[in-house]
């Protein structure tokens, strides 16, 4: 951003369908909410304009020009055709001009292999993938991130060197402590259940999708396993979520996905651990009694009923009330109800956290979880 001016994009796309047009409109409504003043041709190219002078002030005024890559936008911007084309002739001018492609080119792939998807010219640059639309949220953060320069993750502040001492091992034993203390190798892994609205009639509505995607995401990064009971809904969106996260590091999903199924369903996300029960009581006994806290998403009666199990096994209930149906009631029974038992480690105070406007609640509900689960490890 430069002064207080908020950073300007620039949507080039290829008008291929309705449906690819709908979703880049999408795109450009969620960057201009985001605080991204955004320029999108079914919005600012009306009848007798004139369309090169469209583009050519569109480009010149954009921050960055967010190129929205399909098999057919290659195809046009390889062999300069259509509007797409006129484009990349100024892309193209920009690259020979300055020896390569400045950095305001963001290409993000909405569908087809890197190999088909990118025009040429971008093939050897880092795009936001677009491609699953389960993962929209999480893409749209990344290009968000990269708009504003505010990357999810930075290095730490530079240290001291180490003082060397020759035939003195202690520092080779504190280095080795610190790298399993920053990477948790050597301590017990905390366990959440994530319990909430689920079945293939019930559909997720936006905020019941996006705390569910931020809160798998958000666990993975934070090192917690994960209890899910395989069903659509909160259950498989959390799960793959959380997936995807772990692929990034090449961490073993098997290690950190545990879900509990009954042995004649199939689950909506096949992965991790499968532990395989009895429909009934099982369901809930023996997912409630893997985990050590209990996150409660939404939910239309299975739900309440894990949250009843988890206070009767003694565990952490942490029901999201923003989420709405059983979460939001059980919250309120909890606060009715108050005993330090249903949230043992956590006072009512910050329990109140978990409160919060959704999905923006996650952050404060990992924050709540790292303090029970140090304080945990303490005593």
């Amino acid at each position: 951003m430069t002064g207080d001016h908020p950073p300007r994009v620039f949507l080039s796309y290829s008008h291929e369908s309705d449906h690819h047009r709908h979703w880049v409109r999408r795109l450009a409504e969620d960057l201009t909410k985001n605080g991204v003043e955004t320029t999108l041709d079914q919005w600012h190219l009306h009848v007798g304009d004139d369309i090169g002078a469209f583009m050519e002030q569109s480009l010149e005024k954009a921050t960055y020009i967010v190129l929205v890559c399909t098999e057919t936008f290659a195809q046009k911007a390889n062999e300069r055709s259509g509007g797409v084309g006129y484009e990349q002739a100024v892309f193209v001018g920009e690259l020979l001009m300055n020896r390569q492609l400045s950095p305001r080119f963001l290409p993000v792939l909405r569908s087809g292999d890197p190999s088909k998807g990118l025009p040429l010219y971008l093939r050897s640059r880092l795009f936001v993938d677009f491609r699953d639309d389960d993962a929209y949220g999480r893409a749209l953060d990344q290009l968000l991130r990269r708009i504003f320069v505010a990357p999810a993750f930075t290095p730490p502040q530079l240290g001291e060197a180490p003082r060397f001492r020759s035939g003195d091992t202690s520092l080779d034993s504190a280095l080795e402590g610190r790298s399993r203390q920053a990477t948790g190798v050597g301590a017990r892994r905390a366990w959440v259940l994530v319990a909430g609205t689920g079945g293939v009639r019930h559909k997720l509505d936006d905020k019941l999708q996006q705390t569910s995607m931020a809160l798998g995401a958000s666990l993975a990064r934070s090192g917690y396993g994960i209890v899910t009971g395989g069903w659509p809904g909160v259950d498989e969106v959390t799960a793959r979520s959380f997936a995807r996260e772990l692929e990034r590091d090449e961490i073993p999903l098997e290690d950190r996905l545990l879900q509990v199924v009954v042995d004649e369903e199939l689950p909506a996300f096949p992965a991790g651990n499968l532990v395989l029960v009895h429909r009934g009581e099982e369901e809930w006994t023996e997912s409630v009694q893997r985990a050590e806290a209990v996150v409660l998403i939404g939910g239309i009666g299975g739900t309440w009923k894990t949250g009843e199990y988890a206070l009767k096994f003694g565990r952490v209930v942490l029901p999201l009330a923003d989420t709405g149906g059983d979460a939001a009631k059980f919250y309120m029974h909890m606060q009715r109800n108050w005993k330090p038992e249903f949230a043992p480690g956590i006072d009512k105070s910050k329990f109140q956290l978990v409160a919060r406007e959704a999905p923006q609640v996650v952050g404060g509900l990992i924050k709540l979880l790292d303090e029970w689960k140090n304080q945990r490890v303490r005593t």
